[in-house]
C-alpha cells in the first residue's frame, strides 16, 4: 500500500489521540457509556477497485459522533506501452450522529477534509513519468457506516462515501472491521 504514506499516518494517529483526548474529558464530564472505535476498510472507489480507509471515532453527549479518517484509492490503467497512474488521497474530521440498535449501529456524518491528488503517465519500457500533476484542494466528505457486533468490542460492516471537491470528485463503498467500546442501548 504504497499511497498511504507519511502524512496519512501521521494524520491517524494526530486523530486517535483528539479522540482519546475527547473520550477521556467526556468521561470526566458523565458517567453515561459512550462509544468510541477505530476501523479499517477495503473495498471499491470511483476509479478502482483499491480503495483503503481508516477512521478513528468517538460517541460524544446526545448521541453525536465525532470521526476522523484518512481515505486512498490508486488507480492504474495500462493501455499498449502507456500506464496512467492516479492517487487520490482524503484527510477528514467529520461530526455526525450515531444510531443504536438492539445489535448493530450506524453513522451519518459530514465535514471537511483535505484531498490530495497525483497522477502521471508512464511509458512502459522506460518507466518515464510524462503529464504529471499534483493537486491539493478542500472536501466536503459524507459517510455512513453500518455496523453489526457479533461482540461488544468488535464490529463488522460496511461504509459508503462521497468527498465532493474540485479535484477528483470520490465515492465508493468499503467492507470495514471495527475494534472498540461499541456497546448498544
Amino acid at each position: 500500500m504504497a499511497f498511504f504514506k507519511l502524512p496519512a499516518i501521521i494524520c491517524a494517529l494526530l486523530l486517535t489521540c483528539i479522540c482519546v483526548k475527547t473520550r477521556a474529558q467526556a468521561q470526566s464530564d458523565d458517567t453515561t457509556q459512550r462509544s468510541y472505535w477505530a476501523s479499517v476498510g477495503y473495498g471499491a472507489g470511483t476509479f478502482a477497485e483499491n480503495q483503503t480507509e481508516f477512521t478513528v471515532a468517538t460517541e460524544l453527549k446526545n448521541n453525536w459522533v465525532l470521526a476522523g479518517n484518512v481515505q486512498a484509492e490508486l488507480d492504474a490503467r495500462k493501455s499498449y506501452v502507456q500506464m496512467h497512474v492516479a492517487e487520490v488521497s482524503t484527510y477528514n474530521l467529520l461530526a455526525g450522529k450515531l444510531h443504536h440498535l438492539k445489535t448493530s449501529f450506524f453513522t451519518t456524518s459530514v465535514g471537511l477534509g483535505v484531498v490530495h491528488r497525483n497522477s502521471f503517465d508512464t511509458n512502459g519500457t522506460q518507466g518515464v513519468q510524462l503529464n504529471e500533476t499534483d493537486e491539493n484542494t478542500i472536501g466536503v466528505p459524507i459517510t455512513v457506516q453500518g455496523f453489526i457486533l457479533p461482540l461488544k468490542w468488535l464490529g463488522l460492516g460496511l461504509s459508503a462515501y462521497v468527498n465532493l471537491n474540485t479535484v477528483q470528485t470520490i465515492a465508493g463503498i468499503n467492507f470495514s472491521i471495527a475494534i472498540g467500546k461499541m456497546g448498544t442501548r
